[in-house]
């Protein structure tokens, strides 16, 4: 993940970069511990891609149920060398810089378009969005 030039690189034997594709980061950006980084290999991989091209974030968060904290704070004790960073919803956010969100926007993982109200009640300690590049 540290390395977008690589991902691209090996991305580019397979897809063609002429044509619109999606960039899915789920569940993974919370191993960057540097907010900076986060942003900065966002954006090296959207800035590869043509317009037209969508982002997927998923990104664990404390925002919706406070108690990951702890929980995070456990993890990391345990595995010092991949620390999770809980993102708040500001944050989260802030990786769709220069993209257009796609509605619902950054929400609840649960609540982005569910398919049923069961769905949409799951607990889900993640925020969720998509963003097209124009």
């Amino acid at each position: 993940m540290r390395d977008p030039e690589k991902i691209l690189g090996k991305a580019a034997e397979t897809l063609d970069f002429g044509q619109p594709v999606a960039v899915q980061l789920l569940g993974i950006l919370h191993f960057l511990a540097a907010d900076e980084e986060a942003a900065r290999i966002v954006r090296m991989l959207t800035e590869a891609v043509p317009a037209g091209s969508y982002l997927a974030i998923c990104h664990l968060t404390a925002d919706i149920y406070p108690e990951m904290s702890e929980l995070a704070h456990r993890v990391n004790e345990r595995q010092p060398n991949a620390p999770l960073v809980l993102r708040d919803h500001a944050q989260v956010t802030s990786l769709f810089d220069g993209l257009e969100l796609v509605p619902p926007g950054v929400v609840q993982a649960s609540k982005w378009r569910p398919d049923s109200e069961l769905e949409a009640a799951a607990p889900a300690a993640l925020w969720a969005g998509v963003a097209r590049k124009s």
